[in-house]
């Protein structure tokens, strides 16, 4: 961003302080560890979001097989989670390449599409012994889960939010 002559690597976005672009890392395994709970990140995807897996994380501080997260085009699923979110199909991400918006909380994940809210996941639990995976403590993310072909297919460059 460029602003009286000076370039800056900070960018404000909707009164949110953000770092600059950062590749997705080559190997996926490798945890993010800037991209936490309750701050947003941002992930820019080169396509939309058609497959059965075109984005799937794992929540870093916490075993893989239980922090998984999954973006597909029917909804949003994680381990423990009452069946997830059932998505519109009419969702900005699912039309085309952008830039997605996150937020996490334990008890909800909000994402943005280019800048327009599109969905609010409320977590609800399988039963009261089997919580929501979702609901563990984001405190790193990595763009690959378990399994050699869970990998996000679609991101290409992340930045997360500044600040306290």
């Amino acid at each position: 961003m460029k602003i009286d002559g000076v370039y800056s690597s900070t960018i404000y976005i909707l009164g949110t302080q953000y770092s600059e672009w950062f590749p997705v890392p080559e190997d996926k395994s490798t945890y993010v560890n800037e991209l936490v709970e309750g701050k947003k990140f941002q992930v820019q995807t080169d396509k939309k979001i058609d497959g059965s897996n075109d984005i799937k994380w794992s929540m870093g501080g916490f075993p893989p097989d239980e922090s998984w997260f999954t973006l597909r085009t029917g909804f949003l699923a994680s381990k423990y989670c009452n069946n997830g979110y059932t998505l519109q199909g009419t969702e900005g991400f699912l039309q085309r390449a952008g830039v997605l918006t996150f937020l996490k909380t334990t008890t909800q994940l909000q994402i943005w599409f280019d800048d327009v809210l599109e969905v609010t996941w409320v977590y609800e639990d399988n039963d009261e012994n089997d919580k929501c995976a979702m609901r563990n403590k984001l405190a790193g993310l990595r763009f690959k889960a378990n399994k050699d072909s869970m990998i996000d297919k679609v991101s290409t460059h992340y930045r997360y939010e500044l600040g306290n």
